[in-house]
């Protein structure tokens, strides 16, 4: 991770994925401080953060081939999005569905295989800030992956300075998104998402203490960015978390 701006994401929501999603809702609300408000927009309890008075992520009980946080980018048009995906050679990894008062939302792979989503809210809702800071794509062709996401959402792919690392720039020059090769200990592509913390050093060790293991320890970003380190939860979902400044 290199050059690295702070920003709203481009995403809108954050779900972790897993089979078993309890120990997770305990370790991330002991971690982070968060707490937890249980929605029913069924037969089944949605679990989902809550900081200061807003809703930012999810925790979804779900048979996977590897527990993972799912990245949702909002659109104006999920369908259309899909099929547009489609034709620049990703796919759909599940089906356009409604999510009741909600939106509509479609799981999609990039041709790298990278897995995320795209929502349309039935109704505008300004976009959750503060908590997940920095989404990051770590694909084997990057060059494809400008082409893709560029072509998909009007994204615009802007060197950072680093030579390893690219930003994603939205339409009024703001950065959306992080962009990198798969380094070799990442064992697919895959977005991942960086939540804000106060300090690294002190999260990376809770964390530990928590039950997490340490992948990338605390690392200082060159020219006085910030700091970050990567952290896998008990349940097995990687996960950055990410100051910034010197």
């Amino acid at each position: 991770m290199a050059t690295v701006q702070t920003t709203t994401p481009a995403a809108g929501w954050h779900e972790l994925l897993a089979p078993d999603v309890e120990p997770a809702k305990m370790f991330y609300s002991s971690l982070f401080g968060w707490e937890l408000e249980v929605w029913k927009p069924g037969t089944a309890d949605y679990a989902m953060a809550r900081v200061d008075g807003r809703n930012h992520a999810g925790f979804f009980a779900r048979e996977v081939a590897a527990p993972h946080w799912l990245v949702y980018f909002m659109v104006d048009d999920a369908d259309a999005t899909a099929a547009r995906a489609v034709e620049l050679g990703g796919r759909v990894a599940r089906r356009a569905e409604d999510i009741p008062d909600v939106g509509r939302f479609v799981v999609l792979a990039d041709p790298q295989g990278a897995i995320f989503a795209v929502i349309e809210p039935f109704e505008p809702e300004e976009r959750a800030t503060g908590v997940f800071v920095v989404d990051e794509l770590m694909t084997t062709n990057v060059e494809d992956a400008e082409r893709f996401y560029g072509e998909l959402f009007g994204w615009r792919a802007d060197p950072s300075g680093d030579s390893h690392y690219v930003l994603f720039r939205g339409p009024e020059g703001e950065v959306v998104a992080g962009l990198m090769a798969k380094p070799e200990h990442v064992p697919a592509p895959a977005w991942m998402t960086y939540i804000g913390v106060q300090e690294v050093d002190a999260a990376a060790e809770l964390a530990r203490g928590l039950g997490a293991t340490v992948a990338v320890p605390p690392t200082t970003i060159a020219g006085g960015v910030g700091s970050f380190a990567v952290l896998i939860d008990p349940a097995g979902a990687p996960f950055g978390v990410y100051k910034a400044g010197a």
